[in-house]
């Protein structure tokens, strides 16, 4: 039983962060007014958050770490979970992959 809650969370966990990039992305296509452009007096300085991508995309940054932590959970498994951890693990990785894409995405800062 035990080993299908823990399935079952790593599944809703995988199900949030995918959710959560899609609707961040969605929402960056709706926006107006490009993200590139940023207004400041002559004389003030505009910071760029490229060296910290958390600043600009908060959600999906915090979403990275969770399938992270996931993804490593999976992979120190003692058991498999009835066959479905390879799956999950590499449907993980494509999650993760697609939301560090997501993360660099110009709209995302």
């Amino acid at each position: 039983m035990r080993k299908v809650l823990t399935l079952v969370s790593l599944v809703v966990l995988c199900t949030f962060a995918i959710e959560s990039a899609r609707s961040l992305v969605l929402a960056h296509n709706k926006a107006t007014t490009s993200a590139n452009i940023q207004v400041a007096a002559p004389d003030a300085t505009v910071e760029s958050s490229e060296a910290d991508p958390a600043a600009d995309c908060p959600n999906i940054h915090r979403a990275i770490g969770a399938m992270e932590s996931a993804l490593q959970d999976l992979e120190n498994a003692r058991h498999d979970f009835c066959g479905h951890r390879k799956a999950a693990a590499d449907d993980t990785r494509k999650a993760l992959d697609q939301l560090r894409k997501a993360e660099a995405c110009d709209k995302c800062r």
